[in-house]
């Protein structure tokens, strides 16, 4: 199984919110309201609104989320929330 973390001095997602969308499961709001998603290869885009397809959904433990957006890769971003910065 493929896991890969991000090296935060690499990349730190600059997020709006974490919004939880059922049990453990959440999506992270990026600053423009988008949804925050992970590609397959690990890439990060962001998608319309309210977005919380297999891509959007992030389990979230600090400020760190995991994604899964396919069986066997999982990839870790550290975030912080910037919204008033």
């Amino acid at each position: 199984m493929l896991s890969m973390f991000s090296d935060p001095t690499k990349q730190l997602l600059v997020i709006k919110s974490v919004k939880k969308i059922s049990g453990e499961v959440s999506v992270l709001e990026n600053l423009d309201g988008r949804t925050v998603s992970v590609q397959p290869d690990g890439s990060v885009q962001d998608r319309d609104p309210g977005a919380s397809g297999d891509y959007e959904k992030c389990r979230v433990q600090g400020s760190v989320a995991t994604w899964q957006p396919v069986a066997g890769k999982f990839f870790t971003y550290a975030f912080v929330i910037g919204e008033g910065l």
